[in-house]
């Protein structure tokens, strides 16, 4: 039969129903097969990617290219839907022609896969095949706009943000989360009004970590009395560098092993550091999904930050002229607007926002 009618999962149908809804070509990767157009005559087999040997692999992937090469004149962006064993080797020859891979799926489970798509299927856009597409500034623009609403809608049930030096581990802290650090004096100034996130961050995602959020904030804020140890959170590092880089202070042994620590001039700067960080707010997310490469925390927190990074973008809510971030000696810090590198020149997949505003609806206002 036709190969669009071959496959049978539910998976599949409904990818298909959202491709054919943009109207523009689409094709199939099959392992057996390499590309296969939708109205191929195929017959039944099993076979996958999975468990073939690498060499076998390539073999695979330099089919499916001689196949789809013909198709590339002109094309600028090729967006997949498949999984990660299907697009691992094709994604970087793909590149190396100049032509840009969205994958806007890229992190789901299956489970979350199925809930992106029949939001697809549930909608009605003016362009429909803007679902499969980068986003371009207008729709970050949106999207960030949206972020800021789910999160003002967090902020509601959680009673405010609290201020990271009134926090304690005596407050109702859930066991694993993600987190949300607002600065004074940092605010919006094009997607609306309020305060702009300047780091967001969870913990502990190593399979099998025992590590919980208040834990996390703890070693950045620092003790109450003004201690710290930057050699326990990059956060507390990079403000630290941010500091000695504004006020011109000299600490050399600050971004060295501790076998090499300057223990008075660490504490003045480590002082400091917790008095930055201490007067910054936080909001938090409950999250209680097992440690692990699909967790739903880091799903939230690397399209959050990849999101309201402005590395390699045209600014949007850009920092304040006097932020300290821009005396960090870490560019990705001061191109980004965060206190955060990692993440900051990825994209962000638009699903994670109805992830995020469905985990946000959950929250009880006594949590």
């Amino acid at each position: 039969m036709q190969a669009s009618e071959l496959y049978s999962s539910p998976w599949f149908h409904k990818a298909r129903a959202c491709v054919e809804r943009t109207g523009r070509p689409w094709a199939i990767l099959s392992a057996k097969h390499g590309l296969l157009w939708p109205d191929q005559t195929i017959a039944p087999y099993e076979q996958t990617l999975a468990g073939m040997p690498v060499s076998q692999q390539r073999r695979w992937a330099d089919t499916v290219l001689t196949s789809l090469t013909p198709h590339l004149r002109g094309v600028r962006t090729i967006s997949m839907l498949a999984g990660t064993t299907y697009r691992r080797l094709l994604v970087p020859r793909l590149k190396e022609r100049r032509i840009d891979v969205y994958v806007p799926m890229a992190g789901l489970t299956q489970g979350l896969q199925l809930r992106w798509l029949n939001q697809c299927l549930g909608r009605a856009p003016d362009r429909p095949e803007s679902l499969f597409v980068s986003p371009d500034t207008d729709d970050r623009w949106a999207h960030i706009r949206r972020f800021y609403d789910c999160l003002a809608g967090l902020e509601r049930r959680l009673g405010g943000a609290r201020k990271l030096s009134n926090c304690s581990g005596r407050m109702r802290w859930p066991v694993r989360g993600v987190y949300f650090l607002l600065e004074p004096g940092e605010t919006r100034s094009d997607t609306g009004r309020g305060s702009r996130v300047v780091r967001v961050g969870t913990h502990g995602l190593t399979r099998g970590s025992k590590s919980t959020l208040w834990g996390r904030l703890a070693q950045h804020r620092g003790t109450i009395v003004g201690g710290g140890n930057h050699r326990t959170s990059v956060f507390r590092l990079i403000v630290g560098t941010a500091l000695l880089g504004r006020d011109e202070l000299r600490c050399p042994s600050w971004d060295t092993p501790a076998r090499t620590r300057s223990a008075a001039s660490e504490e003045t700067i480590e002082a400091a550091v917790s008095g930055v960080i201490g007067r910054m707010s936080v909001l938090w997310l409950s999250i209680a999904d097992e440690p692990g490469p699909d967790s739903i925390r880091g799903y939230i927190e690397r399209n959050a930050i990849s999101l309201l990074s402005n590395s390699r973008r045209r600014p949007v809510d850009p920092p304040s002229s006097g932020w300290l971030g821009r005396y960090c000696e870490r560019q990705k810090v001061r191109l980004s607007g965060l206190w955060n590198s990692d993440h900051v020149d990825a994209r962000y997949e638009p699903a994670f926002l109805d992830e995020f505003a469905r985990l946000v609806d959950r929250v009880r206002p006594d949590s």
